[in-house]
């Protein structure tokens, strides 16, 4: 039996807090230390966020704030395992139709700009959401091309074109 199936769901997702872990699924998956800590898109430097609160390592600033974000259509076609080796393993994650989330962000560029965010994730892909797919450590396991979302806000359409570009060329075909 593998672990992923014997997880049970979280029952009240009213009463689901974040910050209590005891409540968070143990989701199987591989771990990788990453190769990177942030990209170059554009005019900007995005820095990978892996957990939570989203921290910039050796960067001068306040907390990153929370910015919500949705999908808009674009998905990049990756190869998990080359992705997971390149960014790194992920705490981020709603441990149900999500098995690993990255989130990106870029700090404003002076006062009249604002934090931008863009999130990379697997949507409904792995047992967690749906028995018959595989569980998360095999998922993450895969060296065939899958697609994973990249959500933003709606105005970095731009931003997240040109990661999906990136990340094709270096975790794709």
């Amino acid at each position: 039996m593998e672990l992923a199936q014997s997880l049970e769901p979280i029952p009240d997702w009213d009463g689901y807090g974040e910050d209590i872990i005891e409540q968070h699924y143990q989701v199987p998956k591989p771990r990788f230390k990453p190769r990177i800590s942030a990209i170059e898109l554009l005019d900007r430097k995005f820095y990978v966020c892996r957990s939570w609160p989203l921290n910039i390592p050796n960067i001068d600033h306040d907390e990153v704030p929370f910015q919500g974000t949705s999908f808009h259509g674009i998905v990049a076609w990756v190869r998990p395992k080359s992705l997971m080796a390149y960014l790194g393993s992920s705490e981020l994650t709603d441990h149900y139709k999500v098995s690993q989330e990255f989130t990106l962000v870029a700090p404003p560029m002076n006062e009249n700009d604002e934090w931008k965010t863009i999130n990379i994730y697997d949507w409904k892909s792995t047992s967690l959401y749906d028995p018959e797919c595989d569980s998360p450590g095999l998922f993450w396991e895969k060296t065939e091309l899958e697609d994973l979302h990249l959500g933003h806000d709606g105005s970095n359409s731009h931003y997240a074109e040109n990661l999906k570009l990136h990340l094709e060329l270096n975790c794709g075909g």
